[in-house]
Protein backbone atom coordinates (compact mmCIF):
# COMPACT_ATOMS: atom_id res chain seq x y z
CA UNK A 1 0.00 0.00 0.00
CA UNK A 2 1.31 3.44 -0.94
CA UNK A 3 0.41 6.25 1.43
CA UNK A 4 1.04 9.99 1.27
CA UNK A 5 1.14 12.88 3.70
CA UNK A 6 -2.38 13.80 4.77
CA UNK A 7 -3.91 10.35 4.33
CA UNK A 8 -6.14 9.14 7.13
CA UNK A 9 -5.14 5.64 8.19
CA UNK A 10 -6.03 2.96 10.73
CA UNK A 11 -3.44 1.11 12.79
CA UNK A 12 -3.93 -2.65 12.48
CA UNK A 13 -0.92 -3.83 14.51
CA UNK A 14 -1.60 -6.02 17.57
CA UNK A 15 0.08 -5.60 20.97
CA UNK A 16 3.02 -7.82 20.08
CA UNK A 17 3.64 -5.99 16.82
CA UNK A 18 3.33 -2.63 18.57
CA UNK A 19 5.86 -3.70 21.20
CA UNK A 20 8.35 -4.59 18.44
CA UNK A 21 8.06 -0.95 17.32
CA UNK A 22 8.72 0.21 20.88
CA UNK A 23 5.09 1.01 21.73
CA UNK A 24 4.21 -0.65 25.03
CA UNK A 25 1.82 1.46 27.09
CA UNK A 26 -0.57 2.48 24.34
CA UNK A 27 -3.10 0.10 22.80
CA UNK A 28 -3.26 1.56 19.31
CA UNK A 29 -4.95 -1.37 17.57
CA UNK A 30 -7.83 0.05 15.50
CA UNK A 31 -6.91 3.67 16.25
CA UNK A 32 -7.21 6.10 13.35
CA UNK A 33 -4.95 9.04 12.62
CA UNK A 34 -3.48 11.22 9.91
CA UNK A 35 -0.09 10.70 8.30
CA UNK A 36 2.13 13.73 8.93
CA UNK A 37 5.63 12.55 7.94
CA UNK A 38 7.52 9.71 6.28
CA UNK A 39 10.75 7.80 6.81
CA UNK A 40 11.89 4.67 4.96
CA UNK A 41 9.38 1.94 5.75
CA UNK A 42 7.57 3.89 8.49
CA UNK A 43 5.02 6.68 8.71
CA UNK A 44 4.35 9.17 11.48
CA UNK A 45 0.69 8.96 12.38
CA UNK A 46 -0.96 11.74 14.38
CA UNK A 47 -3.42 9.93 16.64
CA UNK A 48 -4.32 12.85 18.90
CA UNK A 49 -3.54 13.46 22.56
CA UNK A 50 -5.91 10.72 23.75
CA UNK A 51 -3.69 8.11 22.13
CA UNK A 52 -0.33 9.60 22.99
CA UNK A 53 0.13 12.01 20.09
CA UNK A 54 2.25 10.95 17.12
CA UNK A 55 3.67 7.48 16.52
CA UNK A 56 5.98 5.96 13.93
CA UNK A 57 4.22 2.92 12.44
CA UNK A 58 5.50 0.46 9.84
CA UNK A 59 3.76 0.46 6.46
CA UNK A 60 2.45 -3.10 6.81
CA UNK A 61 0.60 -2.20 10.02
CA UNK A 62 -1.48 0.57 8.42
CA UNK A 63 -4.59 0.54 6.26
CA UNK A 64 -6.06 3.46 4.36
CA UNK A 65 -9.25 5.08 5.66
CA UNK A 66 -9.47 8.23 3.54
CA UNK A 67 -6.97 9.41 0.98
CA UNK A 68 -5.94 13.05 0.99
CA UNK A 69 -7.23 14.86 -2.13
CA UNK A 70 -4.61 15.34 -4.77
CA UNK A 71 -4.30 16.87 -8.20
CA UNK A 72 -4.26 14.38 -11.05
CA UNK A 73 -0.98 14.97 -12.87
CA UNK A 74 -2.50 13.58 -16.07
CA UNK A 75 -5.43 16.02 -16.12
CA UNK A 76 -4.64 18.55 -18.89
CA UNK A 77 -6.83 21.19 -17.25
CA UNK A 78 -4.67 21.10 -14.12
CA UNK A 79 -1.40 21.61 -15.97
CA UNK A 80 -2.85 24.45 -18.05
CA UNK A 81 -4.71 26.07 -15.17
CA UNK A 82 -1.62 26.61 -13.02
CA UNK A 83 -0.15 28.81 -15.75
CA UNK A 84 -3.11 31.23 -15.74
CA UNK A 85 -3.73 34.20 -13.47
CA UNK A 86 -5.49 32.66 -10.44
CA UNK A 87 -8.82 34.45 -10.15
CA UNK A 88 -9.41 32.41 -6.99
CA UNK A 89 -7.00 34.76 -5.21
CA UNK A 90 -9.37 37.71 -5.76
CA UNK A 91 -11.37 38.68 -2.65
CA UNK A 92 -15.02 38.33 -3.64
CA UNK A 93 -16.45 41.16 -1.53
CA UNK A 94 -14.43 44.03 -3.03
CA UNK A 95 -14.84 42.51 -6.51
CA UNK A 96 -18.63 42.72 -6.17
CA UNK A 97 -18.41 46.29 -4.87
CA UNK A 98 -16.34 47.31 -7.91
CA UNK A 99 -18.95 45.63 -10.12
CA UNK A 100 -21.63 47.81 -8.49
CA UNK A 101 -19.55 50.91 -9.15
CA UNK A 102 -19.15 49.79 -12.77
CA UNK A 103 -22.92 49.22 -12.99
CA UNK A 104 -23.52 52.83 -12.06
CA UNK A 105 -21.24 53.97 -14.89
CA UNK A 106 -22.87 51.51 -17.30
CA UNK A 107 -26.31 52.93 -16.59
CA UNK A 108 -25.12 56.52 -16.91
CA UNK A 109 -22.84 56.26 -19.96
CA UNK A 110 -23.40 52.85 -21.55
CA UNK A 111 -21.58 49.69 -20.60
CA UNK A 112 -17.96 49.57 -21.80
CA UNK A 113 -18.19 53.07 -23.29
CA UNK A 114 -14.62 53.67 -22.12
CA UNK A 115 -13.41 50.75 -24.20
CA UNK A 116 -14.78 52.35 -27.35
CA UNK A 117 -14.29 56.03 -26.57
CA UNK A 118 -11.00 55.83 -24.69
CA UNK A 119 -10.22 57.78 -21.52
CA UNK A 120 -7.95 60.56 -20.45
CA UNK A 121 -5.51 59.62 -17.67
CA UNK A 122 -5.89 62.91 -15.76
CA UNK A 123 -9.67 62.59 -15.53
CA UNK A 124 -9.55 59.18 -13.88
CA UNK A 125 -6.58 60.10 -11.73
CA UNK A 126 -8.55 63.05 -10.37
CA UNK A 127 -11.64 60.90 -9.83
CA UNK A 128 -9.73 58.11 -8.08
CA UNK A 129 -7.79 60.53 -5.88
CA UNK A 130 -11.02 62.35 -5.01
CA UNK A 131 -12.49 59.12 -3.65
CA UNK A 132 -9.26 58.14 -1.90
CA UNK A 133 -8.83 61.48 -0.16
CA UNK A 134 -12.50 61.58 0.87
CA UNK A 135 -12.10 58.13 2.41
CA UNK A 136 -8.81 59.06 4.07
CA UNK A 137 -10.43 62.09 5.63
CA UNK A 138 -13.08 59.91 7.25
CA UNK A 139 -15.93 59.66 4.75
CA UNK A 140 -16.61 56.02 3.87
CA UNK A 141 -19.64 56.31 1.59
CA UNK A 142 -19.78 58.42 -1.54
CA UNK A 143 -22.91 60.57 -1.06
CA UNK A 144 -23.52 60.79 -4.81
CA UNK A 145 -23.75 57.04 -5.39
CA UNK A 146 -24.20 55.47 -1.96
CA UNK A 147 -21.23 53.21 -2.70
CA UNK A 148 -17.97 52.93 -0.78
CA UNK A 149 -15.32 55.46 -1.82
CA UNK A 150 -12.69 52.72 -2.12
CA UNK A 151 -14.89 50.74 -4.51
CA UNK A 152 -15.34 53.85 -6.62
CA UNK A 153 -11.58 54.49 -6.62
CA UNK A 154 -10.87 50.90 -7.70
CA UNK A 155 -13.43 51.23 -10.50
CA UNK A 156 -11.67 54.37 -11.74
CA UNK A 157 -8.33 52.58 -11.81
CA UNK A 158 -9.86 49.53 -13.51
CA UNK A 159 -11.31 51.71 -16.28
CA UNK A 160 -8.10 53.54 -17.09
CA UNK A 161 -6.09 50.31 -16.94
CA UNK A 162 -8.55 48.63 -19.32
CA UNK A 163 -8.22 51.57 -21.70
CA UNK A 164 -4.45 51.25 -21.53
CA UNK A 165 -4.77 47.60 -22.54
CA UNK A 166 -7.07 48.63 -25.40
CA UNK A 167 -4.40 51.18 -26.38
CA UNK A 168 -6.92 53.99 -26.69
CA UNK A 169 -6.14 56.00 -23.59
CA UNK A 170 -4.87 59.56 -23.63
CA UNK A 171 -1.61 59.79 -21.72
CA UNK A 172 -1.70 63.34 -20.40
CA UNK A 173 0.48 62.69 -17.38
CA UNK A 174 2.97 65.47 -16.62
CA UNK A 175 6.62 65.28 -17.70
CA UNK A 176 8.11 62.66 -15.42
CA UNK A 177 10.76 63.18 -12.80
CA UNK A 178 14.17 61.73 -13.69
CA UNK A 179 13.96 59.38 -10.71
CA UNK A 180 10.42 59.46 -9.34
CA UNK A 181 10.76 56.35 -7.16
CA UNK A 182 13.74 57.80 -5.30
CA UNK A 183 11.94 61.10 -4.81
CA UNK A 184 8.80 59.54 -3.39
CA UNK A 185 10.02 56.43 -1.59
CA UNK A 186 13.67 56.74 -0.60
CA UNK A 187 14.14 60.39 0.24
CA UNK A 188 17.25 60.90 2.46
CA UNK A 189 15.32 63.35 4.65
CA UNK A 190 13.20 60.49 6.00
CA UNK A 191 16.18 58.84 7.69
CA UNK A 192 17.32 62.20 9.10
CA UNK A 193 13.90 62.86 10.63
CA UNK A 194 13.67 59.37 12.12
CA UNK A 195 17.10 59.72 13.72
CA UNK A 196 16.25 63.15 15.12
CA UNK A 197 12.95 61.92 16.59
CA UNK A 198 13.50 58.24 17.46
CA UNK A 199 10.53 58.02 19.84
CA UNK A 200 7.33 57.82 17.84
CA UNK A 201 4.39 59.81 19.20
CA UNK A 202 1.07 57.98 18.86
CA UNK A 203 -0.86 59.43 15.89
CA UNK A 204 -4.10 61.31 16.48
CA UNK A 205 -7.01 59.49 14.89
CA UNK A 206 -10.79 59.68 14.89
CA UNK A 207 -10.84 56.80 17.37
CA UNK A 208 -8.44 58.28 19.93
CA UNK A 209 -8.92 62.02 19.49
CA UNK A 210 -10.78 62.28 22.81
CA UNK A 211 -8.10 60.48 24.82
CA UNK A 212 -6.46 62.47 27.61
CA UNK A 213 -2.74 62.46 26.72
CA UNK A 214 -1.74 64.40 29.82
CA UNK A 215 -2.12 61.36 32.06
Amino acid sequence: MKFKIGDRVRIIANKEQLSIMGIYKQNLTGVEGKISAKNPGVWRVDCGKKHGGKWWIKTEYLELVNAAPQTKPTNPKDSLGIKKAPLSTMPTGPMYEVALAMLEGARKYGRHNYRVMGVKASVYYDAAMGHLTAWWEGEDIDPASGLHHLAKAMACIAVVRDSMMMENWVDDRPPKYPDASKLMRNHPAVETILEKYPDRVEPYTELNKSDDRNK
